[in-house]
C-alpha cells in the first residue's frame, strides 16, 4: 500500500510538472517569427483521456483471456461467486457517460486553470475536492461528520485560503 501511495504521490506532482512545463514552452510562428506559448490545455485534456481510454484495451485483452482460460464468462469462478451471493454481473455501460462527462470537463477547466497559475498552486488548490467528497458522502451515503472531520476541514480550508491568497 506504501508503495503505491508514493507512486501516486510522484506520478501525480510529475503530471503537474510535465504539463506545466509543456505549457511554458515557446515556439516560434513561421509566418511572423513572433515568439507565443505553448498553452492549449483542450488539447492536453484530450491526450489525457486518449491515454486513460487506451486502458480499455488492456482490460478487454485480460478479461478475454480469462474467458478463454475458464471456457466462457458463465464458467469463470469469480462470475459463479458472485451469483451466489446475489451482486450484478451485468454492468449497463452507459452509466459511465455520465461521471465521464463531469471528469473530462473538470479535467480540462484544471488544465485550463494550470495555463493561468502557478503549478504550486494549483496543485494546492486540488484539495478543495475535500470538500465535495465530504458533501458528497453526506447526500448520497447518509454519513454524519464528527468534530474531528469538520475540524480537519476547517484547517484544510484555511490553508486553502491562505495559498489562494498568495499570488494577491
Amino acid at each position: 500500500v506504501y508503495v503505491l501511495m508514493l507512486l501516486m504521490l510522484f506520478f501525480g506532482a510529475s503530471n503537474t510538472i510535465i504539463q506545466k512545463f509543456q505549457n511554458e514552452i515557446e515556439t516560434k510562428d513561421p509566418t511572423t517569427g513572433e515568439k507565443t506559448k505553448y498553452q492549449h490545455p483542450f488539447f492536453q485534456a484530450l491526450c489525457m483521456f486518449i491515454g486513460e481510454f487506451s486502458c480499455l484495451g488492456v482490460y478487454k485483452f485480460l478479461e478475454w483471456r480469462e474467458n478463454k482460460k475458464h471456457g466462457g464468462r458463465e464458467n469463470n469462478p469469480a462470475i459463479i461467486d458472485a451469483r451466489k451471493r446475489n451482486l450484478k454481473t451485468e454492468i449497463n455501460v452507459a452509466l459511465f457517460a455520465i461521471p465521464a462527462c463531469f471528469d473530462i470537463t473538470g479535467s480540462t477547466l484544471m488544465f485550463i486553470a494550470l495555463v493561468l497559475i502557478a503549478a504550486s498552486i494549483y496543485q494546492m488548490m486540488r484539495g478543495t475536492l475535500v470538500f465535495i467528497i465530504a458533501g458528497m458522502s453526506v447526500f448520497f451515503l447518509g454519513r454524519r461528520l464528527y468534530r474531528h472531520h469538520w475540524s480537519s476541514l476547517a484547517v484544510i480550508f484555511t490553508g486553502l485560503f491562505m495559498v489562494g491568497l498568495a499570488p494577491y
